[in-house]
């Protein structure tokens, strides 16, 4: 990252955020590339840990219940001693480590930013309102 600029952040609605600059007294380090630094994983990691959800037990599970539904029937791919067995339950468990990505890396640094805001929030007067009004009402009259 260049040191002199900036840095710009892009929001999930691909609206760029310029960062004010601060120096901070730690090493070089400003607190604001930190928040970016978070923003961007608390982007990413989520669709890391949902595609691993996805392909590592949601595919293979619906494949193998298919595949139970077309050889076997459709009633008995949906009954509780299939959907119970012993190779679904592992495929579920397989689920765990995108559910830990995902949350590490995706409600973590989100709650992480949310703290940032709320302990260096700072408290100012809000802008008077104008005298007169911002909409006219327009009547047309009838003949």
């Amino acid at each position: 990252m260049d040191v002199t600029k900036p840095p710009i952040i892009t929001t999930a609605s691909g609206r760029s955020i310029s960062v004010p600059w601060k120096r901070s007294t730690r090493i070089g380090r400003s607190p604001r590339i930190a928040v970016a630094a978070v923003m961007t994983l608390g982007r990413t990691r989520p669709n890391l840990g949902l595609a691993w959800m996805v392909f590592a037990t949601l595919f293979p599970l619906g494949i193998l219940q298919l595949y139970h539904s077309i050889s076997v029937s459709y009633y008995d791919a949906r009954t509780l001693n299939y959907i119970g067995s012993h190779a679904n339950a592992v495929l579920e468990w397989l689920r765990m480590p995108g559910d830990i990505v995902f949350i590490l890396g995706g409600a973590l640094p989100i709650l992480y930013i949310c703290f940032q805001g709320i302990r260096h929030m700072q408290s100012g007067a809000t802008a008077e309102e104008p005298k007169d009004m911002l909409f006219t009402d327009i009547v047309v009259q009838e003949r």
